[in-house]
C-alpha cells in the first residue's frame, strides 16, 4: 500500500503535468494567432525588419508569461481546494475517532469529496463510517433486529466487503466487519476481522479496543485486560479504551473504586464526555453503598452534555423507582420512550412501575408494547401475567404465563406467578407447590419464600408461615424491609404485639420512608400505653402523608 507521502507526491506530479499541458496548449493557439504576421516582415523595408524581428521576440515572451501565470493561477487554486478538502476530511477524522460520532463526522467527509469528487481516501473513509454508523445503532438496540434493521446490517456488511476490495491491507474494512459480526451475535467471526485487523496494523490502539469489545462479549476478561492495556500503551489519551476498562473493572471484577478511576482519567481527557458521567453514576446505584443521589447528578450532567442521552433518562427513572418514588420514575421512563419509540428496556420497568401504581390497564398496554419489539422474550409475558393477574383475569395470566414456561421453564418468576394465580383460585396447595419448585431452582429466592408464607398463612399453617417469612429475610438482599413488614402482620395474627411492634421498628430502620410500619408502629404503642412512642410514630406518619390520603 502506498505510503501518505508517496500519495501526495503523485498528486502533485499530476498537478504540475496537468500545468504544462495547459501552457503548451495556449502556446499553440497564440503561435496559430501571430503566424499571419510573421509573412510582413519580408514585405517590409530592410530597416524594419529588425525592429521586427524585435517585437515578435517580445511578443513571444509576453505570451508565454501570459500563460504561465493563468497556468500558475490554476495550480493555485487547485491546491486551495485540495488543502480545503483535506481540513474537512481531517475534522471528520477527528470526530470519528475521538468522538467516535460517526453521524456529525460524516457530513465533513461528504463536504471533501464535493470538492474532490475522485479521492480514492475520502471516498474509502465515508463508506467506512456509514458502515459503522449503521453498526453502533445496532449494537446498542437491546433487543431482536426488525426487518429493516436487519437489513442495515446486512448492508453495512456489504460496505466493508466494498472496502475490503477497494484496500485489502487496510485495517478498517475488517474493523468494521468484526463490529457488524458482533452486533449479529456471529463471535467467531467478528474475533476472527478484528484479529485480521490487528495483523494489518499492529500499532491500531482502535483495532486493539474492538478486539477488548469482542473478549468481553466472550467472557474473556483477562484477554480483554490485556488488549485494553496494549491499546493504552499504543494510545494513552485514548478515552474509549479508559472507559472500556472501567466497565470492566465494574462488570467484571466488582471493583467500583478502580472503576471510577479509569472513568475519572477519561473525564480528564475530555472534560464532556457523557459516557463516563453516565458508567459513574452507575457506579453510586448498586452495592450495599447505593446513593441515589449522586447517580442521578450524574446522570444529569451526561444529560446536560447530551440531552438525548435516552439510557440516561432510563436509569434515573429507576433510581426513583428503587425509592419507590413511582410517579417522579414514570416520568422519565416517558421521557426515555419519548427519545426512542423502540426501547424495550423502557417499556418494561414503566409497566412495572404502572403496576406498583396500581395501574394494572396501563402496565398491560406497557408489556403489549415491549412484546411487539420482543415477541419471544418470556420475562415480557411473565410481567404481563402479573398485571392481568392483579386485574382479576385469571385465565389471561395463565395462557400468559403458559408460553412464558414454553419458552424458558427455568425461570423462577414464572413459577412464582403460577403460584399467586393459584392462589386466587382457591387452590393453595397447586400454589405452594409451585413456590416450591421456584426455591428448588433457586435456594435464596426471598419472593418464593414470602408468597409461600401468604399461602400458608391462608390454610391456617402461622407457624409455617412464620418459618418461611424468616428465611425470606434470611436470604433478602433488596428491600428486606417489605419482609419485616410481613412478619409483623403475621405476628399480630399470632397475638404477639410486643413482637410485631419490634419487626415494624425493624421495617422503619431500614427504610424510614416506609409510612405502613410507621402507622403500625403507632397502632401497637398506643395499645401498649407507650404515649411518646406512639405521638413520635404519628409525627413521621405526618411528615411522609401529610394530607392522611396514603
Amino acid at each position: 500500500m502506498a505510503s501518505d507521502h508517496d500519495l501526495e507526491q503523485d498528486k502533485k506530479i499530476a498537478a504540475n503535468t496537468e500545468a504544462i499541458g495547459l501552457m503548451v496548449r495556449y502556446m499553440r493557439e497564440l503561435r496559430d494567432h501571430f503566424e499571419p504576421f510573421v509573412g510582413l516582415a519580408e514585405k517590409v523595408p530592410a530597416k524594419w525588419a529588425k525592429l521586427i524581428k524585435r517585437a515578435k521576440v517580445f511578443a513571444k515572451l509576453g505570451v508565454v508569461a501570459v500563460v504561465l501565470f493563468k497556468a500558475g493561477g490554476w495550480y493555485l487554486k487547485k491546491r486551495h481546494l485540495h488543502k480545503m478538502a483535506d481540513r474537512y476530511a481531517e475534522v471528520a477524522r477527528r470526530l470519528y475517532y475521538s468522538e467516535n460520532n460517526p453521524e456529525v463526522a460524516q457530513p465533513f467527509v461528504d463536504k471533501a469529496i464535493e470538492i474532490e469528487t475522485e479521492n480514492p481516501d475520502y471516498i474509502f473513509f465515508r463508506s467506512y463510517i456509514k458502515g459503522m454508523a449503521a453498526t453502533r445503532k445496532l449494537l446498542n438496540l437491546g433487543r431482536p433486529f426488525n426487518k429493516q434493521e436487519l437489513d442495515q446490517a446486512h448492508q453495512a456488511l456489504a460496505e466493508a466487503v466494498y472496502l475490503q476490495e477497494m484496500e485489502p491491507k487496510r485495517p478498517e474494512p475488517y474493523i468494521l466487519q468484526g463490529q457488524i459480526l458482533s452486533a449479529l451475535k456471529d463471535l467467531v467471526r467478528a474475533k476472527e476481522a478484528i484479529l485480521k485487523a490487528v495483523e494489518l496494523d499492529p500499532s491500531s490502539d482502535f483495532a486493539h479496543l474492538r478486539l477488548a469489545m469482542i473478549q468481553l462479549d466472550e467472557k474473556d476478561v483477562e484477554g480483554a485486560e490485556k488488549s485494553l492495556d496494549r491499546a493504552l500503551e499504543l494510545n494513552p489519551k485514548s478515552k474509549w479504551a479508559w472507559l472500556w476498562k472501567g466497565i470492566l473493572a465494574h462488570d467484571y471484577r466488582k471493583d467500583k473504586a478502580a472503576a471510577r478511576a479509569c472513568y475519572e482519567k477519561a473525564l480528564e481527557l475530555d472534560p464532556r464526555f457523557d459516557m463516563a458521567l453516565y458508567n459513574i453514576g452507575t457506579t453510586w446505584a448498586n452495592g450495599k453503598e447505593r446513593d441515589y443521589a449522586k447517580a442521578r447528578d450524574f446522570m444529569q450532567q451526561a444529560l446536560r452534555i447530551n440531552p438525548d442521552y435516552k439510557e440516561a433518562c432510563y436509569q434515573i427513572g429507576m433510581f426513583y423507582g428503587h425509592e419507590d418514588n413511582y410517579p417522579v420514575a414514570k416520568v422519565w421512563m416517558d421521557k426515555a420512550i419519548a427519545l426512542d419509540g423502540g426501547f424495550l428496556l423502557a417499556y418494561k420497568w414503566r409497566g412495572i412501575i404502572n403496576g406498583e401504581m396500581k395501574k394494572f390497564e396501563d402496565a398491560v398496554r406497557d408489556f403489549n408494547a415491549a412484546i411487539q419489539l420482543d415477541p419471544m422474550n418470556a420475562d415480557l409475558y411473565v410481567r404481563r401475567a402479573r398485571a392481568n393477574e392483579r386485574l382479576g383475569r385469571l385465565d389471561d395470566a395463565l395462557v400468559d404465563l403458559r408460553f412464558a414456561y414454553d419458552l424458558k421453564p427455568d425461570a423462577v418468576r414464572t413459577l412464582l406467578y403460577f403460584g399467586d394465580v393459584y392462589v386466587k383460585l382457591g387452590q393453595a396447595q397447586k400454589a405452594i407447590d409451585y413456590y416450591d419448585k421456584a426455591i428448588v431452582l433457586d435456594q435464596k429466592y426471598d419472593d418464593a419464600y414470602a408468597h409461600k408464607a401468604d399461602a400458608l398463612t391462608g390454610m391456617g399453617r402461622d407457624a409455617d408461615a412464620l418459618v418461611a417469612i424468616e428465611r425470606a429475610i434470611e436470604v433478602s438482599t433488596y428491600k428486606p424491609e417489605r419482609f419485616w413488614l410481613q412478619k409483623g402482620a403475621l405476628l399480630e395474627k399470632l397475638k404477639r404485639p410486643a413482637d410485631a411492634r419490634a419487626a415494624y421498628v425493624k421495617a422503619r430502620t431500614l427504610n424510614p420512608k416506609l409510612l405502613a410500619a410507621w402507622r403500625k408502629e403507632m397502632e401497637l404503642a398506643r395499645a401498649a400505653g407507650d404515649a411518646a412512642a406512639a405521638e413520635a410514630a404519628k409525627a413521621k406518619c405526618l411528615e411522609l402523608d401529610p394530607t392522611g390520603k396514603k
